[in-house]
């Protein structure tokens, strides 16, 4: 497959079938699409979108150097729809994807949507409502994750600690932190943005960074939030594959990420929020649990490093004196959290490796199970 000029990567691939006024028609929602090798799903990510009973919006595909059928089967999907536009770039990843429809989305709002999941089709619909009525900056809907490798899918289906409006004041700071504390703030998808908000300040999901730029990118957004709007539902469906996503597959920069979005998720909440006393703690401990996974990353089947290297990596961190004092400053209540914890605090190279390793054989041989017996 020949990929385009840079010049000609700034155009939509169906701009030709467009005459220039009904390319400069503003349509109310731009939703933004990175797409990467993903021609078993795209088809039925696709055709969700397009069976909204909100029909006021425009598409953007960015097709990130795909190398089977997607690319055309985004083509083929823009040449029945006059809302699709079709972009392509050399592989660089989502965040540059997201970067290039942002760059340029003409709706009121901007929503992203992976390749490979699916929403419900009052999505839309309801996201926009809920921002309308109650006059919030950010909507979130909370996603069901779908296990697509057992033998019967399985679903996973969110519990809320509340819904509403919340307002970004020191007043709600516990609701605040929650969003940070269940995930519910990590990702870009199921969320309705104002693009006003993104353009006016310039904000981009961040370069050089391949864990937990979603969550960057939205502490970013945040910070010029005056109140969130959770919905109580769940409209959105995100598919968990066990091989070939970047959720089932060894990342080098992990750590260092982890330890970027926790310092700025840290500077956020105790600086523009104002969170103190009993809620500081629990503010630190979400680094906690996410150090760890950082460390079971290292036993994916596609990691090169040697054992060597390995116990030197987690040597590194646990030496680090300012990662210690994250963790010392860490507290959540219960014994599980209370185990994490003090694991790390050992500062016993082996003993965490070892650790670390058997949780990641124990969840590998249960989903092995689980899918056999099934």
């Amino acid at each position: 497959m020949e990929l385009k000029s840079e010049e000609e990567l700034l155009l939509p691939w169906n701009e030709v079938k467009f005459n220039k006024s009904e390319l400069n028609t503003m349509a109310e929602l731009s939703i933004i699409i990175p797409v990467y090798n993903v021609e078993r799903y795209i088809r039925k990510c696709l055709d969700s979108i397009q069976q909204q009973s909100y029909a006021d919006f425009e598409l953007l595909l960015v097709d990130d150097g795909s190398q089977d059928e997607s690319f055309f089967i985004c083509q083929e999907y823009a040449q029945r729809d006059s809302r699709i536009s079709v972009f392509q770039q050399h592989n660089q990843g989502p965040s540059a994807a997201r970067n290039l429809g942002i760059r340029h989305a003409r709706g009121n709002y901007i929503s992203f949507i992976d390749a490979d999941d699916y929403i419900m089709p009052t999505m839309f619909a309801e996201l926009i409502h809920g921002m309308k009525e109650s006059g919030s900056d950010l909507v979130i809907s909370p996603m069901t994750v779908e296990y697509v490798y057992f033998k019967n899918k399985r679903m996973l289906r969110p519990e809320l600690a509340f819904d509403g409006k919340i307002s970004i004041s020191k007043e709600h700071a516990a609701e605040i932190l929650s969003l940070f504390e269940t995930a519910l703030i990590n990702s870009p998808c199921a969320r309705l943005y104002k693009a006003s908000i993104i353009q006016d300040y310039d904000i981009k999901m961040p370069d050089g960074v391949h864990y937990a730029e979603d969550l960057i990118f939205n502490i970013e957004y945040l910070k010029y939030c005056r109140s969130v709007f959770i919905l109580n539902q769940s409209l959105y469906y995100y598919t968990k594959k066990k091989e070939g996503s970047l959720t089932t597959s060894y990342r080098p920069q992990q750590f260092h990420s982890v330890n970027l979005a926790h310092d700025k998720a840290l500077e956020y909440l105790l600086g523009s929020v104002g969170i103190q006393g009993e809620l500081e703690p629990k503010a630190y401990y979400i680094f906690v649990p996410n150090t760890i996974i950082s460390f079971i990353n290292l036993f994916y089947k596609d990691c090169p490093l040697t054992r060597s290297e390995k116990l030197a990596y987690i040597r590194s961190i646990l030496n680090d004196q300012k990662v210690m004092d994250k963790i010392d400053k860490a507290y959540k209540p219960g014994l599980l959290p209370q185990l994490y914890k003090t694991l790390l605090q050992t500062r016993r190279t082996r003993f965490v490796y070892y650790t670390c390793k058997l949780y990641r054989y124990y969840k590998l041989s249960l989903q092995d199970l689980s899918r056999r017996t099934s």
